[in-house]
């Protein structure tokens, strides 16, 4: 009998330093609330730079005539050249221009209005197809493909056809509003989440 209150006793007084250095030494989880501001949304779109929403490619082409209106002049002088090519038109917004003043927290919903849509690039995807017609003393003594007139003509033909298309910065404009509505999602922003532009 002695024997087993011996037992008894070293398993009660294990047990009992066992509950003393569990309830000591555990780690205590306390619940963290995570406080979203202006300043940390803010800083990190701003990380993202210009996010680019859509890109167009167009197969532009374009004629260029460099004529001075005199038939003999232009057979000795004159130039006529024809382009084509794809070219690549990337549209988006800056994220690097947001303000604190940009987004309104409240309650219930987060509220972020980013910067206008804008052209982040223009450029050449393919090689440039050039059909050049030059006059018989231009081409002995200023020998020019018309290469870069090509290409800055082609190029602002397209960046002109996105400007002026309500159609293609309004999908811009949208695919803007969703793409920075993710990155917002991926803070774990619990609040309803409104993107204006």
């Amino acid at each position: 009998m002695k024997k087993y209150i011996i037992l008894f006793l070293a398993l009660a007084i294990f047990a009992g330093g066992f509950y003393a250095s569990y309830r000591i030494f555990s780690v205590k989880e306390t619940p963290t609330e995570v406080t979203i501001t202006s300043q940390s949304i803010i800083e990190a779109l701003k990380d993202e730079g210009f996010l680019i929403s859509e890109s167009y490619i167009f197969h532009q082409q374009s004629t260029i005539e460099e004529t001075v209106g005199n038939t003999i002049k232009d057979f000795f002088w004159g130039q006529n050249i024809k382009a084509a090519a794809n070219i690549k038109v990337s549209v988006g917004t800056n994220l690097e221009r947001l303000l604190e003043s940009d987004v309104e927290i409240t309650k219930d919903t987060l509220t972020l209005t980013l910067p206008p849509v804008s052209i982040y690039g223009v450029e050449l995807i393919d090689d440039v197809v050039l059909e050049n017609k030059q006059g018989v003393l231009k081409k002995v003594f200023d020998n020019d493909n018309g290469y870069n007139k090509a290409i800055e003509i082609l190029k602002g033909d397209a960046k002109k056809a996105v400007e002026e298309s309500p159609t293609l910065l309004g999908e811009a404009k949208e695919s803007a509003k969703d793409e920075v509505t993710k990155l917002l999602r991926y803070l774990q922003i619990e609040k309803d989440i409104i993107v204006n532009i």
